[in-house]
Order: structure tokens, then sequence, then C-alpha cells
């Protein structure tokens, strides 16, 4: 079970040192749903032991279900976005951008959390948008006055974390890379 492995020991630890600074998204498309229902309850479970927020990809039905904190949609998702905004008020909701100008949209559409990427070159991601795009989101959140939180995504490491957060985004996210030591930089609310 997830909450006996080296993530659960891992996150436990993160919690310790870093509270609610950090956040888990359950992204299994494969599974059966469920067996992913199954995971999700038992990443509620190591999360909130953790202190840590937990995310579920394209599924509000599960999201709901299990007590996760929001729902992650990708890049087509603005209309289910926009639905989950009136039906699920103070959830985190985010979605998948990849350019200034979706980001924006992601903003009127009511997310909470803009996940822009590629920054930087990942495998099967396309051409990397850099840091210039992050300082332009920035800017275009900052112009309407939106609350939404920037977050950086894509090739990100320990040592790029650093200047994306200096880029303008509210946080950095990875698939592949332990951002943990990000965590000490992290603010706490």
């Amino acid at each position: 079970p997830v909450e006996d492995g080296a993530l659960a020991a891992r996150m436990e630890a993160a919690g310790r040192a870093h509270g609610g600074a950090f956040g888990v998204l359950l992204r299994d498309k494969d599974l059966p749903r469920a067996e992913r229902r199954a995971l999700g309850l038992s990443l509620r479970a190591l999360t909130r032991r953790a202190g840590a927020r937990l995310v579920v990809a394209a599924d509000l039905e599960i999201a709901r279900e299990i007590g996760a904190d929001g729902v992650h949609f990708g890049g087509g998702g603005r209309a289910q976005l926009a639905a989950a905004a009136r039906d699920w008020p103070g959830a985190w909701l985010s979605i998948a951008c990849h350019s200034v100008d979706e980001v924006a949209k992601a903003a009127e559409a009511g997310a909470t959390i803009a996940l822009l990427s590629p920054i930087f070159s990942t495998p099967g991601k396309g051409e990397p948008i850099g840091l210039e795009a992050l300082s332009r989101a920035r800017a275009a959140i900052d112009a309407r006055g939106s609350s939404i939180v920037l977050v950086a995504l894509g090739g990100v490491t320990v040592e790029s974390a650093r200047a994306c957060l200096c880029a303008g985004t509210g946080a950095v996210a990875s698939i592949r890379a332990d951002l943990t030591p990000v965590l000490a930089e992290a603010p706490t609310t």
C-alpha cells in the first residue's frame, strides 16, 4: 500500500519540515475507476498525515468522493473547470496552460491555479516556452487583478526552480524531480 512505501516516508518528512507547502496530484488515467478511487483514498490518508494537499486529475466525482482538496483539468477542460468553480466553492481548481493567453483564460474560467508548461525542456512536451513566459503570465495576471496562482511545470529542477520563483511564479511542480529542497524557500500560507 501507498502508506507503507518510500513515497509515504518522503511525504511525512516533508510534512514535518514544511507543513502545507506542498501537494500531490493523483494522475493515473489508465487505472480502472475503482482502483483509482482506492489509490485516491490511500493518498488522501497519507496527505492528511503529511499536511499536504491532494488534487485529482480530471475526475471531479472521485475528487469529491475522497475528500480531495481540488481537481486538475487538462488544457481543453475550461468548460469543466467553470462548472467545478460554480459547484465546488473553495476547492483548488487547476488547469494546464501552454501559453500566456491560456493563463488569462484560465483565470476568467474560475481556476485558482494555472500550471504553465513546459518551461524547460522535458520529454515529449514540445518546445519549452521559457522563463520569459512566466514573467509575461505574471504581468497578465497582475494586470487583471486576478489571484490565480501561477505554477511552473516542465523540466523544473531544484536549480531552475529558484529562477521560476524569481520570474513570478507562485509555485513550482515536477513529475521527475524531487523538489523538496525548494520547500524551505516556499511561503507557508
